[in-house]
């Protein structure tokens, strides 16, 4: 990857301790580095779910999934 600032969206199910945690982890190291990144805990009271997602998905460079057994 170069040094040029991305684009990420990180998918997880807040509910599975593994992605949650994983998913903090990779949300700080990406913004350490200088990328853009969207997570769901940054959508405020009133948002439009669907639509903010499917935007967010279409702005992103990179689309991170996160999986576990307990998702």
């Amino acid at each position: 990857m170069s040094n040029e600032k991305k684009r990420f969206f990180v998918s997880y199910r807040r509910r599975a301790t593994p992605d949650g945690n994983l998913a903090r982890i990779l949300v700080q190291r990406l913004e350490s580095a200088g990328h853009e990144v969207f997570i769901d805990v940054h959508m405020t009271i009133g948002t439009r779910w669907i639509e903010e997602i499917e935007q967010r998905i279409r702005w992103c460079d990179y689309l991170i999934v996160l999986l576990s057994e307990e998702s």
